[in-house]
């Protein structure tokens, strides 16, 4: 048994004990909240000239105000922390926020400072960027962002990030691909680029490794069916290769991550590499997938009933969380030895 002083030394024994059942899996096993949100337009009240943001200023179009920003944050902290029995997700992949700054606003003043930050600035023309929060006491060992060429017009990076806990690595791509804006057919070819990219990049890590452990998150703008995850990034519902892990979830009428013109979309997706389903390294929990659909980020009356509750709708404001709904799975640290 152990035992310690009171006061500090108690504190001490308390966190290193933690801390070890938390990212320490040598000998115990232990389990990732792995998840990912589009935010919907998480931006400040402040004119960047070099960003397209005028529409998200107090005088904008959106009339963005302080008092608007602080609901905003507010209610995204809700939904963090509503997740993982309180904690938040381990890992949480963003999108559609504009900057640092208000990411670091999000996590020190609403999340209880628990998070590391990953970000840069992407050549996206509205400033709208991916990011990802790693839980303090994961180690940040690389991250890279992969760039994206469209013809003529810069689109969002492709964020990358491996992380370590007990010597086991598992690296996180971050994916924001290009809307539907103009119709599918004709911005699929944005989003197929996208693909080939990560595809690239994920063929290069696999021939180095082939028991390589990642997880691909983002909001793809396809779902799980079209040409640019199931042909193009090679990303399916049967294991042995690129495994979509929210398949289920697309094929249920009922369930889905936005909803348009009264239909469930699955455009949230977390997909995972070969590596995740065997017993070395780390291991996604079966059925674990599932978007977080708590009874708040629902609309519960009027003519969008059923449909996730937006920011805004347009240039109205609605005061609700996002036009998305978070996605999340379990990961399981294998202890060593296994």
């Amino acid at each position: 048994m152990l035992y310690a002083k009171k006061g500090k030394s108690m504190k001490k024994l308390i966190f290193i004990l933690f801390a070890t059942f938390l990212f320490g899996c040598d000998s115990l096993q232990t389990e990732l909240v792995v998840a990912f949100w589009n935010v919907e337009n998480l931006f400040d009240t402040i004119d960047d000239p070099h960003k397209n943001d005028n529409e998200f200023l107090p005088d904008g179009k959106k009339k963005f105000t302080e008092e608007r920003l602080e609901l905003k944050f507010e209610h995204l902290s809700r939904v963090v922390l509503d997740q993982n029995y309180g904690k938040g997700p381990d890992i949480l992949g963003l999108a559609e926020v504009e900057n640092r700054d208000v990411l670091e606003t999000l996590v020190k003043d609403y999340l209880k400072n628990d998070y590391q930050i990953v970000h840069q600035e992407s050549p996206d023309r509205r400033g709208i960027d991916v990011a990802l929060f790693v839980r303090n006491g994961i180690k940040i060992t690389d991250s890279r962002w992969l760039a994206v060429h469209l013809d003529g017009r810069p689109t969002r990076d492709i964020l990358e990030t491996t992380v370590e806990i007990a010597g086991k690595k598992l690296t996180v791509f971050v994916n924001h691909w290009s809307s539907r804006w103009g119709g599918q057919e004709k911005s699929e070819p944005k989003r197929i680029a996208a693909a080939e990219v990560l595809h690239d990049r994920i063929s290069n890590i696999l021939q180095d490794n082939p028991k390589a452990d990642f997880v691909i998150m983002g909001d793809f703008n396809d779902d799980p069916n079209n040409k640019s995850i199931y042909q193009v990034l090679g990303a399916t519902e049967h294991p042995g290769g690129l495994f979509n892990t929210t398949w289920n979830i697309w094929k249920n009428p009922e369930k889905g991550t936005l909803k348009y013109r009264g239909k469930w979309n699955t455009f949230d997706q977390i997909i995972i590499s070969n590596g995740l389903l065997d017993d070395l390294g780390f291991q996604w929990t079966e059925n674990s997938t599932k978007p977080f659909d708590a009874d708040y980020l629902i609309n519960s009356s009027g003519k969008y009933k059923g449909y996730p509750f937006r920011w805004y709708g347009g240039d109205y404001f609605i005061g609700g969380y996002s036009d998305h709904l978070p996605v999340s799975c379990t990961i399981i640290c294998i202890p060593s030895g296994k």
